[in-house]
This record gives C-alpha cells, structure tokens and sequence, in this order.
C-alpha cells in the first residue's frame, strides 16, 4: 500500500512534469500566414504548380480545418491537469481515512482467550453456525459410547455444532466455555442442558463422563496449562472413556486472527502429544495430521484405560 509521504512524492513529480507544459504558450503550429495565398497561383507561371490544393490532398484538409490556438491548447491542458488533480486527492483522502486507518487486530489475552471470544461473540456464532466439519469424529467418538453416555464438552462456545449434535443423538451433555455471552446465546437454544461459565483450568465437576470433547479449545492454553489438563481428563473420565482434542501439527506458539483478535494458540509436537497420553493412562485410537477435510485440524482421539490413584 502507498503511505501517504510516497503519495507527496507523487504529486510532486506530476507538478514537475506537467508545469513546463503549462508555462509555455507558444505551440509550433502552422498558421495561415505561412500559407501560400490564392495569387500564388497564376495560370501561366509553372513554378506554383507544387502548391496547387489538388496536387496534395492533405494540404487541402488542413486548409479547410484551422488549427488549435495557443490558448484553446493551454485550457485544455488545464482541464486535465485539474481533473488529475481532483482524481488524486480523492484518491489520498481514501487511502488516508479507508485504508492507513484500517483497524488492525488487537493481541488477545494469552492465558485467557475465553475472554478475546466475549469481544467476538457475534462472529464466532456467525463463523460456527455455517461450519460442522468435525462431523465424522463425532461419529467415530459416538461408536465407542452406549446411547445413555455423558458427554462433558469443554470449550464449547455457543453450542454449535457440538454439543448440540450430540444433544440430537439423545446424549446427556455438560458444556463449559469462559465467556457469558455465547454461554447465555447457548442457554437460550438448548434450555434443557447444562451449560456452565467457567475456566476449564479450574472446574470442580465432582463426576466423570464417558467422553470429554475438546474441540479447538486446549490448543488455547499455554503450555503448561495444557500439561495439567492431562490431569484433569484422567480424573473425570470413566473406563474406556473417549477423550477427543484437536492441535496444531507442530511445537509452537502463535497468535492467529480470528474476528479481528489475534488468539493465542499453542501445541506440542506429536511425540510429546502421545508421552502426554501414554503417561495419564490413555490409548491412543486415531491421530490424523492436518485433515484438509476439517479445516486442517489435527485430531487426536485416546481411551482412558488407567483407573487406579485417581482422585475428584
């Protein structure tokens, strides 16, 4: 994009060109003086035949058109000079209030992203209302469960689409997302589950689930965060519960645009995912890297097989 200093320098440059074109009213053009006139032409002298109208029917052209003034030129150049002009400094007012003024994304809360969502609220419902790619790793979660399972949903925004799909598969659902808006949009469209504002770090549910649902939720907590979370699944699942989570594919730590914010994101490597998992008891029952099919999510999906020195 032209800054504004470079858009000067522009109008500079047209100034420099254009004003020796406009300073300067002497054109050379012909004028009917340098004609040769109608007495040059005596029948009986042969040295005027050269210059007889029809021995050049170009010379007959211009003698009938007479050419542009001196000043009729000026004005016009004039003209165009002012329409550039006034085409240019629409141009400058519209990079200056349209495009330089352009609202960047703002840094979100890295150890509270439930937070930056509140502020997003409407898009992200907007954003999640058309989406239901995770579809299929539902289904497959939905194998390994019996038809009167609980499932606890963390993360779980506005409802849509995953908890509510379950709900439809006539499930027993406890959502919990930080931000008060999507949980009261949630509350009002599916009255009969239960919906909980609250830092997932932090949940004191006093029961276990047969399957905890993570979707695009653990990959916004720090590190270590993430670690104690291991924990946290070990402790509020049953035997052979199902635990689903998405990741970036690689170790790192960015912050991604979403609604205008820019959200903390990260995620370990696959090895240290699956030490992760081995270490709180879990099997692992699908890792799919990247699926192009579901946004380029990374899935993860274990069983808790480990039962023993658990504690609520």
């Amino acid at each position: 994009m032209i800054t504004i200093k470079k858009s000067w320098i522009l109008l500079i440059i047209l100034a420099i060109n254009l004003t020796p074109l406009l300073a300067s009213k002497s054109f050379s053009y012909p004028s009917s003086s340098g004609r040769p006139s109608s007495s040059s032409y005596s029948s009986g002298s042969s040295s005027h035949v050269a210059y007889r109208p029809y021995y050049n029917p170009y010379y007959q052209q211009s003698h009938n058109t007479p050419p542009l003034s001196s000043e009729a030129i000026y004005t016009f150049l004039l003209i165009l000079l002012i329409i550039l002009l006034v085409m240019f400094f629409v141009w400058l007012l519209y990079t200056f209030f349209f495009e330089e003024k352009k609202q960047k994304p703002i840094r979100g809360n890295k150890n509270h992203a439930y937070h930056d969502y509140e502020k997003v609220a409407e898009w992200f419902q907007d954003v999640r209302s058309q989406e239901f790619y995770e579809k299929k790793y539902l289904d497959q979660v939905l194998e390994h469960l019996a038809s009167d399972a609980t499932i606890l949903d963390l993360g779980s925004g506005m409802g849509k689409p995953v908890t509510e799909y379950f709900i439809k598969k006539g499930l027993t659902v406890t959502a919990v997302d930080g931000s008060q808006k999507l949980i009261r949009r949630a509350q009002h469209l599916f009255p009969q589950t239960n919906f909980i504002i609250g830092d997932m770090r932090t949940l004191q549910l006093h029961q276990k689930f047969d399957a905890i649902i993570l979707w695009h939720s653990l990959f916004h907590l720090p590190h270590k965060d993430q670690i104690a979370m291991f924990a946290f699944f070990k402790n509020h699942l049953n035997t052979n519960g199902i635990l689903l989570f998405t990741s970036g594919p690689y170790k790192d730590e960015r912050w991604n645009d979403n609604g205008g914010i820019l959200m903390y994101h990260a995620s370990f490597s696959a090895t240290e995912y699956k030490k992760l998992l081995k270490q709180y008891g879990f099997e692992l029952l699908l890792h799919v890297i990247e699926d192009q099919d579901c946004g380029g999510a990374t899935v993860w999906m274990a069983r808790f097989k480990k039962i023993e020195n658990i504690t609520l």
